[in-house]
């Protein structure tokens, strides 16, 4: 669900580094600041539930411990100045962009 895939990697900076690289990437890009506040019902209840599912085991804490430690790497090859545009959109030289 683009809505939950939104959700964790937006809480650790990475809504755009982690955004889909497939015909779903504009329906992503579309989605709100908050993709489990606003949107149709249909949409964002199964999110939420995958969310709490995501916060409990066999999830938990696996998925924030990898997510925290992606955010880690790219942080610093950004410091490191990989990417393009001095590190600023690690992507750049790829010519992907999106929201972080």
């Amino acid at each position: 669900c683009l809505r939950l895939q939104a959700t964790l990697a937006g809480g650790v900076g990475l809504r755009g580094f982690l955004a889909p690289t497939t015909d779903h990437r504009a329906e992503y890009d579309r989605l709100p600041d908050d993709p489990l506040a606003d949107g149709p019902e249909e949409e964002v209840a199964p999110a939420r539930a995958a969310l709490e599912r995501a916060r409990r085991a066999p999830f938990a804490p696996h998925l924030e411990t990898a997510l925290l430690a992606t955010a880690r790497i790219v942080s610093e090859v950004r410091a490191a100045g990989g990417g393009g545009d001095g590190g600023a959109d690690l992507y750049a030289a790829d010519g992907v962009t999106g929201r972080t």
